[in-house]
């Protein structure tokens, strides 16, 4: 619950109330559909009594009372035809808007995210390897896209399942009793499968950042790897993270091939104790609770289907989070003094350097040392040096310095080293 209470949450904070009014069309569906099934099997039996509000629950015929709908066959069939073509609309009209929430909810991820990369701290972009902002960008937010609609399936489901129980409690109170205690068992039995399949999500999310670093850096420096003979270092990270992340997914997949498997082995077994019960304990006949046996049986399904999808939307938890967290560090990051507006125009003196001493302190033996460095304005510079002789790091702090010319950043040999990459 607390899962589905976060994600309305994120998918509200882009697209505002819209999910709050494609929730309430998902209510309206469920009610809709309730009611058409509740009518449909014991009237068409009481009709040959005479009396077909008889085998209708109580509340169902205060419905049609009200609604002014005569019980003779004529018009329960016209008013039957009626219910489901308002439910076809109706799911029309659902699916209409959703499709338009998925497409807005693409726009507004993919070009927030650009927009807030672009306007980042650069203390803040510079802490993060660069498959961090590509995972996010195209895996995650993919699929932090595709889950809306099986968030929407469950949402939708969930209201259903609950309109059926409500039903069948109204008609046999015992009945549903016994059904909410081994349907609440199973559940409960399943969720364990539900927090593993969630745990394995973030473990993948975060691994795929890992995973697609490494891809970035063989491909982007790949003529470099091969001349230094670097490239077997890093292809062997890049594998381990391969199987790392298969190894997650096999397990997370067969995690959910045993709740799907178990759906109707639930179900069944539901109805045949339901059965048992009522016609060998309390001498029952099978068609005296037909309807409740064919809401529950519904009811079942679709809390299977349930949990079914709930797991399938756990697997990607971890990357909804992951964009969710980016977006609120992009924008406590987000630069607010104005310096986004800086042109070759307001670098009208020199960038001096003087008496630099650069360290990092993942690697002590690393020590950048800069006695005294003008570069003039407008004047074209070429770094030459060795493998690991700080020219990417002097890069670096010069761009660190002309980013925040208006914060007055000043290095000098008494400035606290700072670590700009992992």
């Amino acid at each position: 619950m607390k899962t589905l209470v976060y994600l309305i949450k994120v998918y509200s904070k882009h697209l505002g109330l819209k999910v709050y009014s494609l929730v309430l069309l998902s209510v309206l569906i469920a009610i809709i559909d309730g009611f058409g099934i509740t009518l449909m099997l014991p009237i068409l039996e009481g009709i040959d009594s005479g009396k077909p509000e008889t085998q209708l629950p109580s509340l169902v015929v205060h419905v049609l009372q009200l609604l002014g709908v005569s019980f003779e066959l004529k018009g329960i069939l016209v008013f039957m035809f009626i219910v489901f073509t308002v439910k076809a609309l109706i799911k029309m009209i659902s699916g209409y808007f959703q499709s338009r929430l998925y497409k807005e909810l693409y726009r507004k991820l993919k070009l927030g995210l650009l927009e807030g990369i672009m306007n980042v701290e650069f203390g803040y972009f510079s802490s993060k390897n660069s498959g961090h902002f590509v995972t996010i960008l195209s895996d995650h937010v993919n699929r932090m896209i595709a889950s809306f609609n099986i968030f929407i399936a469950v949402i939708t489901t969930a209201f259903m399942a609950s309109y059926y129980i409500f039903l069948a409690a109204s008609l046999s109170f015992r009945i549903s009793i016994i059904a909410a205690l081994f349907g609440g068992t199973a559940v409960l039995l399943l969720s364990r499968i539900t927090k593993y399949v969630k745990k394995l999500s973030k473990k993948i999310a975060s691994e795929e950042k890992i995973n697609s670093q490494n891809a970035i850096q063989s491909i982007g420096s790949f003529k470099y790897l091969m001349a230094t003979g670097m490239f077997n270092r890093l292809s062997v990270k890049y594998k381990k993270s391969v199987n790392k992340i298969t190894a997650m997914h096999f397990r997370t997949q067969t995690a959910n091939v045993f709740s799907r498997s178990t759906r109707e082995l639930v179900t069944v077994a539901l109805l045949i104790l339901l059965i048992f019960i009522e016609t060998q304990l309390f001498q029952n006949s099978i068609s005296s609770i037909l309807l409740v046996l064919i809401l529950f049986y519904r009811a079942v399904n679709q809390l299977m289907f349930i949990q079914n999808n709930f797991q399938l939307l756990l697997t990607s938890v971890g990357m909804i989070e992951s964009v969710d967290e980016e977006f609120s560090q992009l924008k406590l990051n987000r630069i607010t003094d104005g310096s986004t507006d800086l042109t070759a125009e307001d670098l009208k003196s020199n960038i001096e350097f003087k008496s630099i001493e650069f360290a990092f302190d993942s690697n002590p033996s690393f020590n950048l040392s800069i006695e005294k460095l003008i570069i003039e304005n407008n004047q074209v510079l070429a770094l030459v040096g060795t493998s690991g002789s700080g020219k990417s790091t002097l890069i670096e702090l010069l761009w660190v310095t002309t980013c925040e010319v208006y914060r007055h950043f000043h290095w000098s040999a008494s400035s606290r080293p700072r670590e700009f990459s992992k």
